[in-house]
């Protein structure tokens, strides 16, 4: 009795369907972020938290800062404007100290200038004061 040896199976040396090449493509572009995200993640961990992320959780964390590595903002109250959990001057002045700032800028007692900036170190602090709007200060890191 002659035992017949199983079919070979055919190979299919056609291309991958559509499905399948945008699958692989999305796949791949898939790794590519996360390879991406996590080289940035690795990053901020080596060079650490930025002087103005530390000032603002030092302060309490009053102010508007949407990540780590972003500009600071503190949008105080103008004239009529409701003065409930927003931003005073003595958290700006926080800020401003613990980024060892010169805090005569407004521990002077003259007024604030309609607008105006000032660099020390690497820390860009620029504003406005306006009687409507409010004194509207940004803290950024420059290069």
């Amino acid at each position: 009795m002659t035992v017949a040896a199983p079919p070979r199976p055919q190979v299919d040396h056609a291309p991958p369907p559509l499905a399948r090449r945008w699958a692989l493509a999305g796949g791949l572009l898939l790794a590519l972020v996360a390879i991406g995200t996590a080289a940035e993640v690795a990053v901020r961990l080596w060079t650490g938290p930025t002087p103005i992320y530390q000032a603002f959780m030092s302060c309490g964390q009053i102010g508007d800062m949407r990540g780590a590595d972003q500009p600071l903002v503190f949008d105080t109250p103008g004239t009529g404007q409701p003065t409930a959990g927003v931003p005073s001057v003595a958290n700006i002045q926080c800020v401003i100290k613990a980024l060892n700032g010169p805090t005569d800028w407004l521990d002077s007692g003259q007024p604030i200038a309609a607008t105006g900036s000032q660099t020390w170190g690497r820390i860009r602090m620029s504003w406005t004061n306006r009687a409507e709007s409010g004194l509207d200060v940004t803290f950024t890191l420059t290069d």
